[in-house]
């Protein structure tokens, strides 16, 4: 019963070696899993935080709001044609000043006329 063995010690020795680097290895797996994890993790709450400083400036329903506003402008008018029509919106209104100061012009001397008629009458 004394007797060692040491074929038999050995050999277990080693199935231990080898099944302690496999645990090892293993491991190593999982630590770079996790690593990767954490990583994925992280830029995910950086993305989360993103959104919710852009939602701060402007919202989901704010921005598809704008854009179906856009695709009914584009059915209507070009961007070219859209600058054309301010343009000449605006020429309109200088017209509009000009006519109406043209009319309280001749309006004013009608009624001096029509007071200096009665006046010298």
């Amino acid at each position: 019963m004394m007797e060692v063995n040491w074929e038999l010690i050995v050999h277990r020795l080693d199935t231990i070696a080898k099944s302690q680097e496999a645990t090892t290895d293993k491991l190593n797996t999982i630590e770079e899993k996790l690593t990767k994890l954490e990583t994925l993790k992280d830029s995910v709450d950086d993305l989360k935080s993103w959104k919710n400083t852009l939602q701060e400036v402007v919202s989901t329903n704010e921005l598809k709001d704008l854009r179906i506003w856009k695709q009914k402008m584009d059915e209507i008018t070009s961007p070219t044609l859209l600058k054309e029509t301010l343009s000449d919106v605006a020429k309109l209104k200088t017209f509009k000043t000009q006519a109406l100061m043209v009319w309280a012009v001749v309006q004013a001397i009608m009624v001096v006329l029509i007071f200096l008629d009665q006046f010298l009458s």
